[in-house]
């Protein structure tokens, strides 16, 4: 008796548990909005690292985060390189300390006041 050998059957397709949501329009207007004011931020900075000063601009930081309210204005976005940006968010303590990120108390501090950065 001879071995009989079978094909290989199709990979069934994965099937997705949730469907993608459609993007909300308030989603699309964050968005319009921060490509609107990348060519500013892009034109201060030169197009290099705002904290490296070597590397060219990979990512659009924001410095008051966007889940605490942080918008896209040129005084709360920087221009970063992806080494600097990791590192931002990797050391969040001392990126307090220098600035690069904000917390929502000092924000509104300096609005009641009426300063901005």
């Amino acid at each position: 008796m001879t071995h009989q050998t079978f094909p290989k059957p199709e990979p069934k397709p994965k099937k997705r548990r949730k469907p993608l949501r459609a993007r909300s329009e308030r989603a699309i207007s964050y968005a319009a909005e921060l490509d609107e004011i990348t060519p500013l931020l892009l034109a201060r900075c030169h197009r290099i690292c705002e904290i490296c000063g070597a590397a060219p601009v990979e990512h659009r930081h924001h410095r008051l985060r966007r889940g605490q309210g942080g918008k896209n204005t040129l005084s709360n976005l920087m221009g970063l390189c992806n080494g600097c940006h990791t590192t931002v968010h990797r050391y969040p303590s001392a990126s307090y300390d220098r600035g690069w990120l904000l917390r929502r108390k000092e924000v509104d501090a300096v609005e009641r006041v009426g300063y901005s950065c």
